[in-house]
């Protein structure tokens, strides 16, 4: 394993600015629910754990993936932990962004559709009238 700057129970955490949105990095501890994610991963396999986390108070999830060297050696890990709420109120903002923009393109497309069956049918409606219509009069 590299260098990091870990608080002896094996948790690395930096402080600075991530991917450009000037937040802090939560260094709280992670709850012992997370220990079987961390020990998974370490192993070389995804992990997913769904439970009540005691530091939170509240339904939390945790996924860890491994990262691996050419030699397919473990040589650290991604863990992300969040709350369930988190997950859930992102989750409705999709769908409600889903269901935004199937009824504005159903509806684009209603009155696009309405529109051009009459621009191409009008030379049709023209021509029926004899003074439009030389080889009628």
């Amino acid at each position: 394993m590299g260098k990091g700057s870990g608080n002896g129970n094996g948790q690395n955490f930096g402080f600075g600015k991530g991917m450009g949105q000037g937040q802090m990095y939560n260094s709280d501890p992670l709850p012992l629910e997370a220990e079987a994610v961390i020990q998974e991963v370490l192993k070389g396999k995804e992990s997913v754990s769904e439970s009540f986390s005691s530091v939170y108070n509240e339904a939390t999830l945790t996924v860890g993936v491994p990262i691996v060297d050419s030699d397919h050696r473990v040589i650290g890990s991604v863990l992300l932990h969040t709350h369930v709420t988190g997950v859930t109120a992102t989750l409705n903002k999709a769908v409600r962004i889903l269901a935004i923009s199937l009824f504005v393109g159903t509806s684009a497309s209603h009155w696009l559709g309405i529109f051009y069956s009459l621009l191409f049918t009008r030379p049709e409606i023209l021509w029926s009238f004899p003074a439009f219509n030389p080889a009628k009069s």
